[in-house]
């Protein structure tokens, strides 16, 4: 299935919420030459989740494993939006009108021809890139965030 090809494996860490934790997990990724392409944080009181796209996914998850960190590998797609006021309304009212649910999104910033890339995460991932790529949206390929 064509759609497939836009299923993009993000990496969750989830995080005990102390001074260091985050700056130790950057540090060794960029010790194994592993470049964060997106990166996304949130918190509670006790822990956090950094949810990231990385250059080399397989890479990053056998530094992760061998380090004893705990990580899930979740689906998630990529979609190309104007950077403009009203850019990402467009990609969600195109998934709300078809009653898709986002479950979060975040967004990696890139300045070429005017355009940003949404991270989005949703209740049918397949369902969403087909109903956006009909809908003659640019989906980004994990291949395409590598080498952004």
């Amino acid at each position: 299935m064509e759609q497939n090809k836009y299923i993009i494996k993000q990496i969750s860490v989830f995080l005990v919420n102390k001074p260091g934790t985050l700056g130790e997990i950057t540090n060794l990724l960029a010790n194994n030459e592993i470049n964060l392409r997106a990166f996304s944080l949130s918190e509670t009181r006790d822990f956090g989740s950094m949810r990231i796209i990385v250059n080399d996914t397989e890479k990053a998850c056998k530094v992760l494993e061998k380090n004893s960190i705990n990580y899930n590998l979740v689906d998630v797609f990529a979609v190309e939006i104007e950077d403009k006021p009203g850019g990402l309304y467009n990609i969600l009212n195109i998934l709300l009108e078809v009653q898709l649910n986002v479950e979060y999104a975040y967004t990696m910033l890139v300045t070429k021809d005017n355009k940003a890339i949404a991270i989005i995460r949703t209740n049918d991932i397949l369902k969403s890139i087909s109903i956006l790529q009909n809908n003659h949206k640019t989906l980004i390929t994990e291949n395409d965030i590598e080498v952004l």
